[in-house]
């Protein structure tokens, strides 16, 4: 939980809205939060399944997931210090 926490809830909420421009940002955050909602329906929809099938090796799932993106806040730029617009 600490890393899905981190990584893509982070991404998910606080960075989306300091990318996008004011004019487009409920569009953008709609989007961001609709993926949310998606991917977070499909791994809990899918656990049952995959706990019986893999057992406790389902948690890689969520561990990929989740490292997937480190590379998303790493390359993507830095917001701090810049003007609001």
């Amino acid at each position: 939980m600490a890393f899905q926490g981190t990584f893509c809830d982070a991404t998910m909420y606080l960075y989306v809205s300091e990318i996008f421009p004011t004019e487009i940002r409920p569009i953008g955050i709609g989007f961001s939060l609709f993926g949310q909602f998606a991917s977070t329906l499909i791994l809990l929809q899918t656990a049952p399944i995959g706990f019986g099938n893999v057992g406790w090796k389902y948690y890689f799932v969520t561990i990929c997931w989740s490292a997937f993106f480190i590379p998303v806040i790493y390359f993507f730029p830095e917001t701090a210090g810049l003007t609001l617009e």
